[in-house]
């Protein structure tokens, strides 16, 4: 009978998104004005600055050159260059009519990257039928260093856990218990073998070949917080969840992750999922992705991609 372990490892970078819109109205007679150039505001955040140059060529004798073009200005002071992807498309009368999407390099020197350049005679086909023009501007940069997180799918004998007894009479309390959970903040958890080998094979592997005095009398919970080790316990006894706050479900997440408990996993991912907001769907994401929680990836991916959807 064939044993087949399956491993999934993700790479990942710690990213940031930003989001920029520049309608410039009356754009012709501005442009007039402007003799050629025409920039937006800086858009900056995070010791990294942005702005959006337009521009139409002149000859000396004060015609326009054959090409008009659009290009993205940045500079870094964070001392190092950092990748960035972009996605920037021209909206006419709500409608994309231009997108270019590329990745360079941020740099501490400005730099300018083209977007586009175009015959000058064809930049009609840009503007609304109100005389403006929009320029719609979507920034991922990579701020961190690359990290890996692997995922163990072995068997099934975690698979589909679910407590068949009440065990709620002994949970927390010492009557029987046989084995302490230290955690992080120095408390100590009395609980009982049998019930967290039959929940997690991390713990029946850790106690299976114990024999006599060898026992362990102690397990070091030495990254999980007293409050996330007491609801991880909670579950493995009774099956429920009492403490449902988003920073709670997340440290709960990372927890059921560690001791292979997927049942709990998936009830992490179902809580966080219907707390996601535009504050805390970057990091949940971050979050999905390193503890391989499919479910939650899928739904902080698909609420990014609404969230930053060109306007329309």
């Amino acid at each position: 009978m064939s044993n087949v372990k399956k491993f999934t490892t993700h790479s990942y970078i710690n990213t940031k998104y930003y989001n920029y819109l520049w309608v410039i109205e009356d754009f012709m007679l501005i442009r007039e004005t402007e003799r050629g150039y025409l920039n937006s505001t800086l858009f900056a955040a995070d010791e990294l600055e942005f702005q959006l140059i337009f521009e139409t060529r002149y000859y000396s004798s004060g015609k326009y050159s054959d090409y008009s073009t659009l290009h993205i200005s940045s500079s870094s002071n964070l001392n190092k260059n950092l990748p960035c992807t972009y996605k920037i498309s021209v909206m006419k009368d709500d409608v994309s009519v231009y997108t270019k999407t590329n990745t360079y390099q941020i740099t501490t020197e400005e730099g300018l990257e083209e977007i586009f350049a175009i015959p000058t005679l064809e930049i009609n086909k840009f503007i609304s039928s109100t005389g403006s023009m929009v320029v719609h501007c979507e920034l991922k940069i990579a701020t961190g260093e690359e990290e890996n997180s692997a995922y163990y799918e072995g068997d099934d004998a975690n698979k589909g856990f679910s407590p068949k007894r009440n065990f709620d009479w002994i949970f927390l309390e010492k009557e029987l218990s046989d084995v302490t959970l230290k955690t992080a903040d120095g408390k100590e958890i009395p609980a009982h073998r049998v019930l967290l080998a039959n929940a997690s094979s991390v713990f029946r592997a850790m106690f299976k070949h114990e024999k006599g005095e060898n026992k362990t009398q102690s397990v070091d919970m030495v990254d999980i917080a007293y409050e996330t080790a007491a609801e991880l316990l909670r579950y493995i006894y009774t099956g429920s969840v009492e403490n449902q706050e988003l920073f709670q479900a997340m440290d709960l997440l990372a927890a059921s992750d560690k001791y292979q408990l997927e049942e709990l996993k998936s009830v992490c991912e179902q809580m966080i999922g219907s707390n996601l907001s535009a504050e805390n769907a970057v990091d949940i994401l971050r979050a999905a992705e390193k503890h391989n929680a499919k479910y939650l990836l899928k739904k902080a991916t698909d609420f990014l991609k609404v969230l930053f959807r060109p306007v329309r």
